[in-house]
């Protein structure tokens, strides 16, 4: 099977390499990162804990602080969707405390 190189670093790619019949480099392979870069989601993440407050109350809270971030960083707020939730209760702590891992991703401002 052919081996695509791209990349910043595809020319560090040898020409032949054992067990491999073709190295291809497509035209403008150098920027195949940004391009992907460019076309990625935008997310927010908050891993923090709460207490006091219970379950739900700080999976919302975190949710929140997530959407939050992925706006501030350029994420369209009607695109948010959740992809993560880890509620982690930690029964060393006093108050009902947690530990609430969160992200959400979004699409860009179109513009």
């Amino acid at each position: 099977m052919p081996l695509a190189a791209v990349g910043g670093a595809a020319f560090l790619v040898a020409d032949r390499l054992p067990g491999i019949p073709e190295v291809v480099r497509v035209p403008h392979c150098a920027v195949a990162n940004a391009v992907g870069a460019a076309m990625a989601q935008v997310g927010g993440d908050v891993d923090q804990i709460f207490s006091g407050c219970g379950c739900d109350a700080a999976i919302a809270q975190a949710t929140a602080l997530a959407q939050a971030r992925a706006a501030a960083a350029g994420a369209d707020e009607r695109s948010l969707t959740t992809v993560e939730v880890e509620d982690l209760p930690i029964a060393y702590l006093p108050g009902d405390a947690r530990r609430v891992r969160v992200r959400v991703i979004g699409d860009t401002h179109k513009r």
